[in-house]
């Protein structure tokens, strides 16, 4: 009978190790989210075309440069997620010649733009 009662114990504190080890595993940070999950800031617009144009220096570490994105909207919006490694400044964000506002959180940059329509195709 003790060997039974063991048993159970080892059996019952097993499972609550592995159930708590699946919920360490399954724990996902808000940063994980914003660089991974397809928010309504993300799925709003398809990128065309990214223009890139960067120097780099070696010598001081240092990327410098600009990037146009050409994007179409896929519905109405104002805001929008762009990524971009928070290690990495950004200095302005202009659309159509207009600075535009913007909010960092980790490695996701939203964008607050003026109400972005969605084009209509003709039928």
């Amino acid at each position: 009978m003790k060997n039974a009662i063991s048993l159970i114990v080892l059996t019952i504190l097993t499972a609550n190790g592995l159930f708590a080890q699946t919920r360490i595993d399954t724990l996902v940070s808000e940063k994980d989210l914003l660089k991974g999950g397809l928010g309504p800031e993300r799925t709003c617009y398809d990128v065309l075309h990214y223009r890139i144009d960067i120097e780099i220096d070696p010598s001081k570490r240092m990327i410098d440069g600009k990037v146009d994105i050409v994007f179409k909207a896929l519905e109405d919006f104002t805001v929008m997620q762009i990524d971009l490694y928070d290690n990495m400044q950004i200095h302005e964000i202009l659309h159509e010649n207009k600075p535009l506002i913007f909010d960092r959180k980790y490695d996701a940059v939203f964008v607050t733009l003026p109400q972005i329509k969605k084009v209509l195709s003709p039928l």
